[in-house]
C-alpha cells in the first residue's frame, strides 16, 4: 500500500490545500475561509503573506476573513422530502 508522509509545516500544508483545491475547482467558500482565518489567527501569517501565498488579492482575503454576510448554509434547515429514492 503506497504511504505519503509530509513532513511540511501544517502552515504549509494548509497553503497547499488550498491552491490544490482551486485549481481543480473543489474549493468551498466557507471551509477556504476557515483555513485563511486559520492560517492568520493561529500561524501568525499577516494577510499580505496569505494573498502573496495563494495568489489572491487582498480584497479576497479580507472577505474571507470577515466573513459577512455568509450565513450557515445548514443552520436551522430541515432536508426537503422532494427526492424519496426507489
Amino acid at each position: 500500500m503506497p504511504v505519503v508522509r509530509l513532513t511540511h509545516p501544517l502552515a504549509d500544508q494548509m497553503l497547499s490545500t488550498i491552491r490544490h483545491n482551486r485549481a481543480r475547482g473543489q474549493h468551498t467558500v466557507l471551509r477556504m475561509a476557515d483555513i485563511v482565518l486559520a492560517l492568520q489567527t493561529e500561524h501568525g501569517f499577516p494577510p499580505d503573506e496569505v494573498g502573496r501565498r495563494l495568489g489572491m488579492e487582498a480584497e479576497e482575503v479580507s472577505r474571507l476573513t470577515t466573513r459577512v454576510g455568509q450565513p450557515d448554509q445548514h443552520a436551522g434547515h430541515a432536508l426537503n422530502k422532494g427526492w424519496i429514492p426507489r
